[in-house]
């Protein structure tokens, strides 16, 4: 972070502290502001930087997790869909805990790990035929695989 001290801002009636941010990884230094600060004070604690990444998944997780869930427990708060709906509640719930995965670990091939292993899971939930079982473990495998290469 590098504080480019008190600017003047339009319609702001007081000088405001800015800061520019390097983005995520960047280890080289920032170029120094051709502006001048208008006052040397030190910078607030409220202008420390904010973590990428938090324990508590954000309000999209949360919904599509509970979307998930609820499909996935389907047949037995509704009625039986010969697993057309659980099946859908794994992916959905895979693509829920993979997302917070990912961000929580700063790997976005987490994602698509996650999302393989709810496809492949497709196969417990459905039963079709050996051909369909078959077919998502093959295709969830392959997409897991492409999120492990990814992630390392």
């Amino acid at each position: 972070m590098h504080d480019l001290g008190l600017q003047e801002l339009k319609n702001i009636e007081h000088p405001i502290r800015i800061y520019k941010i390097a983005p995520p990884g960047d280890a080289a230094p920032l170029p120094a502001s051709s502006a001048a600060p208008l006052a040397a004070a030190p910078p607030s604690p409220a202008a420390a930087p904010i973590p990428a990444a938090t324990a508590l998944p954000g309000t999209g997780t949360t919904i599509l997790g509970i979307l998930g869930l609820f499909l996935l427990l389907s047949p037995f708060l509704l009625f039986s869909t010969a697993g057309v709906l659980p099946t859908a509640g794994a992916v959905v719930l895979s693509i829920a805990a993979g997302g917070h995965w990912s961000r929580t670990s700063e790997q976005p091939g987490r994602r698509l790990l996650a999302l393989g292993l709810g496809i492949a899971s497709g196969a417990l939930w459905t039963n079709w035929s050996g051909v369909t079982n078959t077919l998502f473990v093959m295709v969830g495998l392959i997409v897991a695989a492409i999120g492990w290469g990814r992630g390392r």
